[in-house]
């Protein structure tokens, strides 16, 4: 369980960075939110939260599971908490390079556009 430490971090700093990001967005497309709901529910069902990766890696859908972002950053919670193990090398790798880029582009707008924002509310 203390491998949970930097997973809540992790997940910390990704959904700072989500919701910084969706607020400049709103401000300037307000369309914003509807197409993220509909963005979210799509991204939630490709995620293996409700069901294990091997179902969808027996199905010839792996490349869902290896190519979603999202996918690691649930495992990091998934197996400390149902297996008993911490996580991989690989899995805290992708899910730390995941939210590096995210906040990364979280950053770069805050910075450009943090004196802008006033104007378009």
């Amino acid at each position: 369980l203390p491998s949970l430490i930097p997973a809540l971090l992790l997940l910390f700093v990704f959904g700072w960075s989500l919701a910084l990001l969706a607020g400049f967005a709103t401000a300037y497309f307000p369309d914003t939110r509807h197409l993220s709901e509909v963005l979210l529910q799509m991204l939630y069902f490709a995620t293996p939260i409700m069901y294990p990766p091997e179902m969808l890696r027996g199905k010839g859908m792996g490349w869902v599971v290896d190519y979603n972002p999202l996918a690691a950053l649930v495992n990091l919670l998934r197996e400390p908490i149902l297996k008993g193990v911490k996580p991989s090398v690989d899995t805290f790798g992708m899910a730390a390079g995941s939210v590096i880029l995210i906040g990364f582009f979280a950053v770069v707008t805050l910075v450009r556009l943090q004196r802008k924002i006033i104007f378009q509310l």
